[in-house]
């Protein structure tokens, strides 16, 4: 079978299939009218090396190259890169995306122009971009950084729009990719400053979404996913009304939201002291429903009062 009467599936599939990994594809400006792309196996660990010979196809992959234009930024053009590099032909002046819509496995680096073009556009209209390209754009600019493929300073800067972002997809990567930033900064001087940048991102955002409500499920997503950074940031807002639930549920007994519960909980006992927590303890023990149990078990050990577990 063949692909545009040209590409033998099988063919491409192998290439995906009976290898290791996945490609970053490269893309520099040649002139003013084309673009080179190039593929090259992608290791998110700076030091790690590999040998092409260990792969039957020297880690190459046939890759469908999703991209457009700023000129023409909702059509798409697609050219399959086989070998290690090819050129494609440019469509106006200023950027290029690639891999719309996020759709293709592998990730795409570009130079530092083209990034600083893509991040201009974000802040002016992000909406430009569909929301999977948004988090695409954001979950390659982390991990290339990761990767020591780009400055971080570069990858932040292309997230700072993220105060006026109101979709899940885009937030999701963001802080998906800042975990391993995360876990490397907090035993260092440069954390504090780190907090404050994410209490700076996440507090607009926080002071919009609606918290009452069912919402759709995205919007729900959304919502569960900012009140939790904001509770772990210590968002004064968010703590409060994480608290203020979790009083109620002890007394009124009132059924919590299934999205937040767990979040709630959490913050709950670690604001608390023995009451709260011997109350959650009591309720483990009365549930009879096990990811009910399973959320109160969690919470309860994130207590910061540990003579608790020792009674």
């Amino acid at each position: 079978q063949t692909v545009n009467g040209t590409y033998q599936i099988k063919k491409i599939m192998d290439t995906w299939t009976r290898q290791m990994g996945y490609p970053v594809v490269n893309i520099k400006a040649d002139g003013k009218d084309h673009y080179i792309i190039e593929q090259k196996r992608f290791l998110l660990q700076p030091g790690d090396k590999f040998n092409v010979s260990e792969s039957p196809y020297k880690y190459m992959w046939h890759i469908p190259f999703v991209y457009s234009f700023m000129s023409k930024p909702s059509q798409t053009e697609l050219h399959w890169l086989s070998n290690s590099s090819d050129r494609i032909k440019a469509t106006g002046s200023g950027w290029i995306l690639g891999n719309v819509d996020h759709i293709g496995f592998y990730r795409v680096n570009y130079e530092v122009s083209m990034w600083k073009q893509l991040t201009e556009q974000l802040h002016k209209d992000h909406t430009v971009f569909v929301a999977s390209s948004r988090a695409g754009l954001i979950g390659d600019a982390l991990n290339l950084a990761r990767a020591g493929q780009l400055d971080y300073h570069i990858a932040l800067n292309i997230t700072t729009y993220l105060k006026k972002e109101s979709d899940f997809v885009p937030w999701k990567a963001f802080l998906d990719g800042l975990e391993f930033v995360n876990a490397m900064l907090d035993t260092s001087d440069s954390y504090g400053n780190f907090q404050k940048y994410l209490t700076d991102m996440v507090t607009p955002v926080f002071k919009k979404i609606k918290l009452n409500g069912k919402g759709t499920l995205p919007q729900r997503y959304m919502r569960r996913l900012i009140l939790n950074a904001a509770c772990n940031l210590e968002i004064p807002e968010a703590v409060q009304y994480a608290t203020k639930m979790f009083k109620d549920w002890m007394e009124t007994g009132r059924q919590l939201p299934s999205d937040l519960a767990t979040i709630i909980y959490t913050v709950g006992i670690r604001q608390g002291n023995a009451r709260e927590w011997d109350f959650t303890w009591n309720q483990t023990r009365h549930t009879n429903v096990a990811a009910e149990k399973h959320m109160l078990l969690e919470a309860l050990a994130q207590t910061e009062v540990p003579w608790l577990f020792w009674r």
